[in-house]
């Protein structure tokens, strides 16, 4: 392990959590119940459901960034999926779409 690569331990992770938190992050970090060598955390969401295992070397913005970009796929996601369905029923029932924008 080198110097560039902090031991995650609580202090790092309630370090950086406040860092997340001072950006306006939803995101928050957690030490990894996982076989590491202890140099990666847990990247979690606005419910604590593990992301992904990021290296302790990452900077606070850079999670934070990495996090926007989550919740912008999972919105785009949702979006997308919501439009399949409405698309969906349209068709099962034979109607026709109203506009760009219906329905809600």
């Amino acid at each position: 392990m080198s110097a560039s690569y902090p031991l995650v331990d609580q202090d790092f992770v309630d370090s950086f959590n406040t860092a997340l938190t001072a950006l306006g992050s939803a995101a928050n970090i957690a030490v990894t119940t996982l076989p590491t060598d202890g140099t990666v955390f847990e990247l979690r969401d606005d419910e604590s459901d593990f992301l992904i295992l990021v290296p302790s070397n990452a900077s606070p913005e850079i999670v934070s960034l990495t996090y926007r970009l989550y919740e912008m796929g999972v919105q785009r996601g949702r979006r997308a999926g919501e439009a399949l369905a409405w698309s969906k029923l349209r068709s099962l029932i034979g109607a026709a779409e109203c506009g760009p924008r219906s329905p809600p």
